[in-house]
């Protein structure tokens, strides 16, 4: 248990012993560290598919169902759009520029971190709005963003602060 506990941890059985807490054995550190690995993957897949799930909504039109993926006292500063404060500002702002066009959106992350009831998110993205007029030509927007997560009273990851900006096109 302890030496499979320090791979996944990534030290090794000398360090968990060294680091143990007074009183406390090297396999229990182990176990501890262990799970808070386990910890931090959960919360990163549950952060991941709160992006994912806004991607979803936003791709579908749904924008009514959005704010509830944000935090009451969220913060959201949009690319060349004033900053919205609140997620009832939240919920009157969202779907504008997405109203009346098909949009595809395309994500890559770049990093994701969680520490204690934080979590981080930086990424690169494309959206394409495709208006439903058949004249007029698609626009493509690149961007980067950092999006703050997190964990509620009730345990829920909800985006705290979410803040993009214009990405050159490479």
């Amino acid at each position: 248990m302890l030496v499979l506990a320090c791979m996944q941890s990534g030290m090794s059985v000398a360090q968990a012993q060294t680091r143990a807490q007074p009183g406390a054995s090297a396999t229990q550190y182990a176990a501890t560290q262990t799970a808070t690995n386990v910890r931090q993957a959960a919360d990163l897949a549950a952060i991941r598919a709160v992006g994912q799930t806004w991607k979803r909504l936003y791709t579908e039109g749904r924008f009514a169902e959005i704010p509830a993926l944000y935090t009451i006292d969220t913060m959201v500063m949009p690319r060349g759009r004033p900053r919205i404060e609140g997620r009832e500002q939240m919920r009157r702002a969202i779907g504008g520029l997405a109203a009346g066009r098909r949009v595809t959106i395309d994500v890559t992350e770049k990093e994701a971190f969680v520490s204690g009831r934080y979590g981080w998110f930086v990424g690169d993205f494309t959206v394409t709005y495709t208006p439903s007029a058949p004249n007029v030509a698609p626009v493509t927007e690149l961007g980067r963003s950092l999006v703050i997560f997190q964990k509620d009273n009730d345990n829920v990851w909800r985006i705290y602060r979410d803040m993009d900006s214009p990405a050159p096109h490479l």
